[in-house]
């Protein structure tokens, strides 16, 4: 869950831990994780749960007798998922070591279905005023949810009508889903199913704090020039992510010009960053953890990060000062990272699964 602690970060960007992995597209160790799922109360198997890692592809749905096996998994650290209607999702961390076969059992436990009472009288305009304010809700969830690039366009939440919002806590509005969200997105060619465990929008700052845990499954193309149109979407929306900046950081100085950022020249500040606040562009700002192994940004102020392939201008703030990063590009903890600009506009519909291996197809 990200935290808003400066007001000049007007969007924050939602990022969710969905593995701190040591490598999947260089990973030959493969494991599995096998298991039964039950009914907390009852002890009776469950069918057709969801058991996936979160924030890719790999997942499986429970059989008749509840048995669950995700086999071929690379080597690393995930997030693993088991999310059933009516029942409050589990997550929990797992790590794949060698050839792994982590034996597990899950027990879910039930969870009421609770809605929202809204009296609707007979005057018309309060039933007007109902929906309007229902519509503003589901706008500003898509606004920060999916994000706000030309990918956001072309996503679909196919049950947004079953998200529930509510604003018990002002200035905050909160929403909730029984139910996994899925959303369409036409642009990279998926079908996303996600847990969604927190979502809190400040309407004073403008900030959110969001948790969820997507699943990724790859719709078939209607023809091949769909086809090729997400593989370029797909390449488009990795070569502007923050995702593929923290691996330029994290490569040899001579990968660095290939990845196209550079982390200088700012002109155009935004509100409240002054100059003698943005990280000298000399300064060592990447560092390894000798007992990890794990790299981790640190640094002072707010770094300036400029994206020469695409144009596009972002700034990072480290709220604890550092921040770890894992090989896969992604923070350890979605806390110690804020970032405002071009990044902070990215949402789901600019995320791509962690198991798909874009960095070796940039150019």
């Amino acid at each position: 869950m990200i935290k808003k602690l400066h007001s000049i970060f007007v969007y924050i960007i939602i990022i969710v831990t969905v593995t701190s992995s040591t490598g999947l597209s260089q990973s030959t160790d493969l494991g599995t994780i096998s298991g039964k799922i039950f009914d907390s109360v009852t002890k009776e198997t469950l069918p057709g749960v969801s058991v996936y890692l979160s924030g890719t592809t790999i997942g499986i749905s429970s059989d008749k007798n509840g048995n669950y096996k995700i086999g071929k998994i690379p080597a690393g650290k995930y997030i693993i998922v088991v999310s059933m209607i009516g029942y409050k999702p589990l997550v929990q961390n797992l790590e794949i070591s060698g050839s792994s076969n982590i034996l597990k059992n899950f027990f879910l436990e039930n969870k009421p279905i609770e809605m929202n009472a809204i009296v609707v009288q007979d005057q018309s305009d309060v039933y007007d005023d109902l929906l309007r304010e229902q519509k503003n809700y589901r706008d500003i969830f898509k606004k920060y949810f999916l994000g706000q690039t030309e990918l956001s366009n072309e996503c679909q939440i196919e049950n947004i009508e079953e998200i529930i919002f509510s604003k018990k806590f002002e200035p905050n509005i909160q929403a909730e889903c029984p139910n996994p969200i899925i959303v369409i997105n036409k642009a990279l060619g998926y079908r996303i199913e996600c847990v969604l465990l927190t979502f809190i929008f400040n309407t004073n700052q403008e900030g959110v704090n969001c948790e969820f845990y997507p699943k990724f499954t790859e719709l078939i193309p209607k023809d091949e020039n769909q086809n090729l149109k997400w593989k370029e979407n797909r390449k488009s929306a990795f070569n502007s992510s923050l995702r593929r900046f923290m691996l330029s950081r994290l490569q040899s100085n001579v990968l660095l010009n290939n990845y196209g950022y550079a982390v200088t020249g700012a002109t155009k500040l935004p509100k409240g960053i002054s100059l003698s606040s943005l990280v000298d562009s000399n300064d060592k700002i990447v560092f390894i953890d000798t007992l990890s192994g794990l790299h981790f940004l640190k640094f002072k102020g707010f770094l300036f990060v400029n994206n020469f392939l695409t144009d596009e201008q972002s700034f990072v703030y480290l709220p604890f000062g550092t921040a770890y990063i894992g090989k896969d590009g992604y923070p350890i903890d979605p806390r110690s990272l804020q970032v405002s600009g071009v990044f902070a506009k990215h949402g789901l519909a600019n995320m791509l699964p962690i198991d798909n291996s874009y960095i070796e197809r940039v150019e």
